[in-house]
């Protein structure tokens, strides 16, 4: 069987989390398309930077925000540049470099299910701190 190409799980990811979840904003960052060297030129004068992952997903209840490299399912038909590497790394925990759209797929459940359980916990601790105030004090 052929692996898919990158664009293919691309393409199949944006459309998943697109209507799996509408209250995200998904969007594709295109760095890695072919262009002739003029197009190339003003790009890097206009500040593209080589590296950077191709989604980027934003949560605008907190703006929290999922970096999602794409790459081709069979690890041994896609290479990791060093740039992207550099990015993945500066970008911190919430960034990753995932083989295939199952993958790519997996780490969004897992980045909704951190922050839902965070959102729990720090809304709870706020609920026992106003049950414990003292009366008359700013906290109720």
């Amino acid at each position: 069987m052929r692996t898919p190409s990158e664009d293919f799980e691309s393409a199949a990811f944006s459309r998943w989390i697109a209507a799996t979840y509408p209250n995200l904003k998904p969007t594709h960052i295109p760095n890695g398309a072919y262009m002739n060297i003029a197009t190339a030129k003003r790009m890097e004068r206009l500040g593209v930077k080589r590296g950077v992952p191709d989604h980027m997903i934003v949560d605008p209840k907190d703006h929290a925000v999922l970096w999602i490299e794409m790459k081709r399912s069979n690890k041994s038909l896609s290479k990791v540049s060093p740039e992207q590497l550099e990015w993945i790394a500066a970008l911190g925990p919430d960034a990753h470099i995932c083989y295939g759209f199952k993958e790519a797929q997996t780490k969004v459940l897992e980045w909704i299910d951190a922050r839902k359980s965070t959102r729990k916990r720090t809304s709870s601790m706020g609920e026992v701190a106003r049950k414990t105030a003292l009366p008359g004090s700013d906290a109720t």
